[in-house]
């Protein structure tokens, strides 16, 4: 409406078609095909369809029909056809470009979900359906998720769980604990589930705050190791240091635990609520542990 004065009616595919149709997605009237990484503009009659067939297509589709299709500054009147054509895998850049292939054996991705900001702004059921798309463009073989609140897994419009476990994953069990705000998931046809479990800090913040961890095998070859998706608390105060300080202590021993129980080696990430010149994270790796990044 801002480019072009007119604002444009939403409707399911499974309403009539219609003149002058602008078709987003393989609707069930879409007649254009693209290949893995493409995005197509094509004309068809006095229609426009934009197909893509991932997640990084649609949003280059976007950027091309806002910053040319759409433009002011085009004028002319395209015949039938394919418009354009493009394939993204060149100019994937700032970490996308790895969902093209994995730089090593496994993918750990640590994600916080943003779980307790519902509002018209921020509606769940569509930051759901982002969420998704984007685990399933990376594909990563353990997926470990913070503020993953109730709020988010009860989203029936179209809940992130459903979604990776029609893809093939499952979350493991947090036992003792009933449900975690800190769950991790794995691909069952790569990974063995070996052990898991979870711990909730009582203090810090909501209803949100542990560290749940699970023990692998991978199926291929065996190899044994650990994950711990952690989350601390918030308050960026004296006491909220005090008690990520503490909290890192536990996780600490928990990865020591782990380590001494199944001799593997444990990887452990999550919202930490603190930067690297923290006493929480210098509590790290005064542990033992070794940031990634350095």
């Amino acid at each position: 409406g801002q480019m072009t004065g007119v604002n444009l009616q939403i409707v399911s595919d499974t309403e009539p078609e219609a003149d002058c149709e602008i078709r987003i997605g393989a609707t069930s009237r879409t007649g254009s095909t693209v290949e893995r990484y493409e995005y197509a503009v094509t004309v068809t009659g006095d229609s426009v369809e934009i197909l893509a067939d991932s997640l990084y297509g649609y949003e280059a589709a976007y950027v091309y029909a806002q910053n040319q299709l759409l433009s002011d500054l085009r004028k002319a009147e395209p015949d039938c056809g394919e418009l354009v054509s493009v394939d993204i895998r060149s100019s994937l850049s700032g970490g996308t470009e790895h969902i093209l292939q994995k730089s090593g054996d496994l993918r750990i991705m640590y994600h916080n979900i943003w779980g307790w900001n519902e509002s018209e702004t921020n509606p769940t059921d569509q930051r759901n359906r982002m969420l998704a798309a984007t685990y399933l463009e990376y594909m990563p073989d353990v997926l470990c998720l913070q503020e993953c609140t109730m709020m988010m897994r009860n989203s029936e419009k179209y809940p992130i769980a459903q979604t990776l476990k029609e893809a093939g994953y499952e979350e493991v069990s947090a036992a003792p604990v009933t449900t975690t705000a800190t769950p991790i998931l794995y691909r069952t046809n790569v990974l063995k589930l070996i052990a898991s479990g979870a711990h909730k800090f009582e203090v810090g913040g909501g209803d949100d705050k542990y560290a749940t961890w699970a023990v692998f095998e991978t199926k291929a070859d065996g190899q044994r190791f650990a994950v711990v998706s952690v989350h601390l608390a918030y308050q960026q105060t004296a006491e909220g240091n005090g008690w990520r300080y503490e909290q890192v202590g536990t996780v600490s021993e928990m990865v020591a635990q782990l380590q001494s129980t199944y001799a593997c080696p444990v990887i452990t990430g999550g919202d930490m609520n603190c930067t690297t010149a923290s006493e929480p994270y210098g509590r790290y790796l005064e542990n033992g542990f070794a940031d990634v990044q350095t």
